[in-house]
């Protein structure tokens, strides 16, 4: 079941991020000599400064991501806010909603950003980052093309 869910949200995110409805096909998991060590959210500590999403860079969603995350490679990156965080779900009949606490002392209107970090070949980890917060762990996603550096995507991943 676990497998069956990896392969079909491996396809849809590969489909959305590449904007074409190709086939993709799922092979088999990544081999443990090939996993990269991903920081979890209980080690993840912000680096300060982090540059404000809101602050009218352009590079600022960027720039945040990799802030948050100076260990590890970024490989996309999108606009977010509190309120998107919590809404994000993905899953059915019933929703999975991975961040619904997330930043539980912050307004809903809070910028933040998505970012998505390598996790080992063909797999990405993804996070919502709020500056000067710990970031969150959404979910993470593997399959054929996960790790590659996609760079600014439109918002987060679209799982059914």
């Amino acid at each position: 079941m676990v497998r069956l869910f990896v392969a079909v949200v491996s396809i849809i995110l590969a489909n959305w991020m590449v904007g074409c409805a190709k086939d993709v096909s799922v092979g088999p998991a990544p081999s443990q000599s090939a996993q990269r060590e991903t920081p979890d959210a209980s080690t993840v500590t912000p680096t300060y400064p982090l540059p404000d999403p809101g602050a009218g860079n352009p590079d600022a969603v960027r720039q945040l991501c990799e802030s948050a995350f100076p260990e590890v490679e970024v490989l996309s990156w999108a606009s977010g806010s509190v309120a998107s965080f919590r809404d994000y779900h993905y899953s059915g009949p019933e929703a999975v909603y991975p961040l619904a606490d997330a930043f539980p002392a912050l307004p809903g209107d809070t910028e933040g950003v998505w970012c998505g970090t390598v996790l080992e070949t063909d797999a990405i980890r993804w996070w919502a980052v709020v500056s000067g917060m710990p970031p969150q762990q959404a979910l993470d996603i593997t399959g054929p093309g996960e790790s590659v550096n996609i760079g600014e995507v439109s918002g987060p991943p679209a799982v059914p």
